[in-house]
């Protein structure tokens, strides 16, 4: 499972320019046949024949046809030697309107999300996992428990959102797909944060050392809460999902661990 979300949450940086301008293999077999026919048969081919027919008109007068055929070869020569370029330059076209108008659309919705990401890193918001866990930290019977509460961590996480919060105020098209990347990767860290609080905290209730009453409180808080992170993590999973299928690569992660429950 780790190498599977790792797989997913790498981004290759050197595959955007392949990605927006195609490459030699992405034609299919078939195409690539009959531009091979043409370039390795009919070009040279062709270039000895009108070689030949210069060197021959300079001594016997050619019939009037043959030169409309050299002109037909040689629009053919030159649409064979365009086509490549031509197909690479459209398609960069095509990827650079999709992603304008993706950039403009999608924008208030990255808005949002930074707002509601925001609310759940929030210190003073009650009603978020994160403040579940700072809370029960401070129980005697959770306090000697390693890395459950995290304040620098979670810190660090706030920053970043703040950061690009700033940043998607005035970002042009061309850094639409980094800015996603990098929103869809702070929002895996924070993911990853709260479901190992969630493995945490379901460890310690298996040491049966949290009293009854207490135990209660936790599980029914946390159960609580966690439907506004699910719900968060839900939402953003399906714009991700509709960037990277418009954008035709991965820009975003897809594949965010689900966070269970306190049993």
């Amino acid at each position: 499972m780790r190498g599977k979300r790792r797989e997913q949450n790498d981004f290759d940086v050197g595959s955007l320019f392949p990605a927006a301008f195609g490459s030699d293999h992405d034609d299919g077999s078939a195409r690539s046949g009959s531009k091979s026919w043409i370039t390795e048969y009919l070009v040279p081919f062709g270039t000895l024949l009108i070689a030949a027919l210069a060197l021959l008109a300079q001594h016997v007068s050619l019939p009037t046809v043959v030169w409309p055929a050299v002109i037909l070869y040689l629009l053919v020569a030159a649409g064979a030697a365009l086509y490549g370029p031509l197909v690479r330059a459209f398609r960069w076209f095509a990827v650079q309107c999709t992603e304008a108008r993706l950039a403009r659309s999608s924008r208030p919705r990255l808005l949002e999300t930074l707002r509601h990401l925001g609310r759940l890193l929030a210190r003073d918001q009650a009603d978020t996992v994160l403040y579940v866990v700072r809370e029960v930290a401070q129980w005697d019977e959770l306090r000697g428990v390693a890395q459950l509460d995290d304040p620098e961590h979670i810190e660090t996480l706030r920053t970043w959102a703040s950061s690009i919060s700033g940043r998607l105020s005035n970002y042009k098209r061309r850094d639409f797909s980094a800015f996603c990347h990098e929103l869809s990767a702070l929002i895996n860290q924070y993911n990853r944060f709260c479901c190992q609080r969630q493995q945490i905290l379901q460890g310690v209730i298996a040491t049966g050392k949290v009293p009854e009453p207490r135990l209660r409180q936790l599980k029914q808080r946390w159960n609580v809460h966690r439907e506004g992170h699910v719900e968060f993590v839900t939402k953003w999973t399906d714009l991700a999902r509709s960037i990277n299928l418009r954008v035709k690569r991965r820009v975003c992660v897809e594949y965010y661990e689900p966070l269970g429950t306190l049993e």
